[in-house]
């Protein structure tokens, strides 16, 4: 019976190893292009090779120990049977190394719950510490409740490759592992910029030990746990490996070895420099690239702003901050994260900030001083501003002379002495009138009761008068008591004001003078009356006002004569007598010959024939008489000679006049000097063959005579 059985058996065992018809050992031996991933591994580990539970940091290691490896699978359908295959390699510093045992296994388990534990039934050496992973990983498996496995736990390849996974080349699963734990800590210098930071490895302990409780913790520099450090909770390094060995209280001699790894972080080293200063209202941005150039900082290191030290108040604004000093916080994006806060100073100086108040204006020739206080008052000033002045806004063009300005627009600017130098400049209105200039002429002298216009445009011909000018008349040069009829003034003084504007008023006041000359006396005459046994032409000689200022005039001031007598005076004419004074004055009304007295009986003059100018027997004249005067030839028809001795020094003049009293000619012959002999030529314009007057006045004497001009 028992053999049956066997070969039953034998044959079942072969029939099922040969389903592909050779040997399935791995697999290289089954169908590629793994199609599914229903089966999957959630969790390797160790587990004691006795008691199949896992291994924690308690366990007595001293070197290796005797361990199987166990997983936790899930699936996504209940079935029954798995084939694993996987290889156990080294994980030294984070790489697959070397197979240290290669696992393949059917498990006829059967698989309905969320977590299904296998263990591997073989043993295998693990070196206390050594971290390990699982790579090649194959999972095969069958369909239903059908064991997969027929209760052989030789590795088996799936019917199809949709029962099957295969983990991709390059992947790996790690392996979790009892006791010494690797780790790795990572801290900023303790000096910003430097490379050295000071580690707590004491407080890693319960991290690397698995926070075994019977376990000691030593730590080594080396790899070989022979340099010992002394202080370990204070531990300053750079960046480095340290190692630490857990040993098995119960026995030391027992003991595992872990591998932490120090990094001191590159943390950010802040270089600042503060931003220039600017003028207001312009701000400051504390973010820009010049602030923090030459700093170190690392790739995502990022930049806060702060108005203290200690970084409790975040400035809202910092690409627009005024002065003051604040604070830029460098944080690297490592972890922990580094920091590095340094100040930077802002500066923004005050800007002046000009008021101007245009000067009053002035009159000409006056000017103005854009210096005074009051044109810059109610100005923003800081200390140290300086104000200068300029003839243009550009302010290329100083001004010379800002204590005398004259009309036109200015500019003050306003700049303090910082750096950079802040400034305003605003214009400035200086107004100065032009101030109206008087240029009188006195109008000329009239005769009473004649009046003077003061506003007759001659009176201040040549002025100098800006448009919009007024004139005024004045009696007083204080301009306070008016000309009430200006077009109408006697003789006097008076004063014009020529007047401009307001606020204020430009004004020029210049004197005036009217002169009116008083009227000569109306003529007293006396007269020779002709008859018929005495002269058939009669006379009329003025008795009063005589004397050298005055002239006569018997046609109406036509003709004017010094002479008092007027002969030849035709009878019946009743002729009458105008004065005129030296200042052209004319008597109020001609006195006529009936008004005349009659005058003193005359010698007469004996007619003497021509060429006979001793035989003339002229009226006695005191002042003529001893004056010898030759008319010659006379009658005369172009030209006659008058030869005389002048009895006196002075001018020679000679007067010619019809015989109705009017004036032919005046000519002026100069100076003679008493005692000598002058020859006297007159030649008349036009012919008048009738009788003619002469008046010849040498100096103080004047001699009178008659002469005939012939065909």
């Amino acid at each position: 019976m028992l053999k049956p059985l066997l070969l039953s058996s034998v044959f079942i065992l072969i029939a099922a190893g040969f389903t592909t018809g050779y040997a399935q050992t791995s697999p290289a031996d089954c169908k590629a292009g793994c199609t599914s991933n229903d089966v999957q591994i959630r969790r390797a580990y160790l587990v004691d090779s006795a008691t199949l539970q896992p291994l924690t940091g308690n366990v007595a290691c001293s070197g290796s120990v005797k361990v199987k490896l166990a997983l936790e699978l899930t699936t996504n359908t209940p079935r029954v049977g798995v084939a694993v295959y996987a290889n156990v390699k080294n994980f030294t510093g984070g790489v697959v190394g070397a197979t240290l045992v290669p696992k393949k296994e059917c498990f006829g388990t059967t698989l309905n719950q969320p977590t299904n534990k296998v263990v591997f039934s073989g043993a295998f050496s693990w070196a206390c510490g050594m971290p390990i992973v699982l790579t090649d990983v194959f999972l095969g498996w069958g369909t239903g409740n059908t064991d997969f496995c027929q209760s052989n736990p030789a590795f088996r390849c799936p019917g199809t490759p949709s029962k099957c996974y295969s983990q991709p080349p390059g992947q790996y699963i790690t392996i979790e592992i009892p006791m010494a734990k690797n780790a790795a800590r990572s801290l900023c210098p303790d000096t910003v910029g430097r490379s050295t930071a000071t580690f707590n490895l004491s407080a890693l302990n319960g991290e690397v030990s698995n926070n075994a409780g019977n376990a000691t913790i030593t730590w080594y520099s080396n790899q070989g746990l022979t340099t010992a450090i002394s202080t370990p909770g204070a531990y300053s390094t750079g960046s480095g490996t340290v190692y630490a060995k857990i040993a098995n209280n119960a026995d030391p001699t027992v003991y595992s070895t872990a591998t932490v790894t120090l990094t001191v972080l590159s943390g950010p080293a802040l270089s600042i420099s503060n931003p220039a200063a600017v003028c207001a209202p312009a701000n400051v941005s504390l973010s820009a690239a010049a602030v923090t150039a030459g700093s170190t900082l690392p790739a995502g290191t990022r930049l806060s702003y702060w108005t203290s030290a200690d970084t409790s108040t975040a400035i809202g604004a910092p690409e627009a901050v005024g002065t003051g000093t604040y604070y830029i916080k460098a944080n690297s994006n490592s972890s922990p994260s580094c920091v590095d806060i340094r100040p930077v100073t802002v500066t923004v100086h005050p800007k002046p900030t000009l008021s101007i108040t245009a000067p009053a204006a002035v009159c000409a020739p006056a000017t103005v001083d854009l210096r005074n206080a009051a044109v810059t008052s109610g100005s923003t000033l800081p200390a140290g501003t300086v104000l200068s002045y300029w003839t243009n806004a550009g302010a290329t063009d100083s001004f010379a002379t800002p204590g005398t300005a004259g009309n036109g627009t200015f500019y003050i600017k306003a700049q303090t002495s910082t750096v950079p130098a802040c400034a305003d400049i605003k214009s400035v209105l200086v107004t100065v009138r032009p101030t109206p200039v008087l240029s009188v002429t006195s109008p000329g002298a009239v005769c009473a009761p004649t009046t003077v216009s003061l506003t007759a445009a001659a009176v201040t011909a040549g002025s100098s008068l800006p448009a919009g000018t007024e004139l005024s008349y004045w009696t007083n040069a204080a301009a306070t008591t008016p000309v009430n009829t200006p077009g109408a003034v006697s003789s006097g003084t008076y004063y014009i004001k020529a007047a401009v504007g307001t606020a204020p008023t430009c004004a020029d006041i210049e004197a005036v003078t009217v002169a009116s000359n008083p009227r000569p006396d109306t003529a007293a005459l006396c007269a020779v009356q002709p008859s018929m046994c005495g002269p058939a032409t009669g006379t009329l000689t003025v008795l009063s006002p005589t004397g050298t200022s005055y002239q006569y005039s018997i046609d109406g001031g036509q003709h004017w004569q010094s002479g008092v007598t007027f002969s030849n005076i035709p009878a019946a004419s009743n002729p009458a007598i105008l004065v005129k004074n030296s200042a052209g004055c004319v008597s109020e009304s001609a006195t006529s010959c009936s008004k005349a007295t009659t005058c003193a009986p005359a010698a007469r003059t004996t007619a003497v024939p021509a060429g006979e100018e001793k035989r003339v027997q002229p009226a006695a004249k005191p002042a003529d008489a001893e004056t010898a005067v030759k008319v010659y030839p006379n009658p005369y028809r172009n030209t006659v000679s008058f030869i005389f001795t002048a009895p006196v020094s002075g001018k020679v003049s000679l007067e010619v006049y019809d015989n109705t009293g009017r004036q032919m000619a005046a000519i002026s012959y100069g100076d003679v000097t008493a005692g000598t002999m002058r020859v006297l030529r007159y030649s008349p314009q036009q012919k008048i063959s009738a009788l003619q007057l002469y008046r010849l006045r040498i100096g103080s004497k004047t001699i009178s005579g008659k002469m005939i001009q012939s065909e």
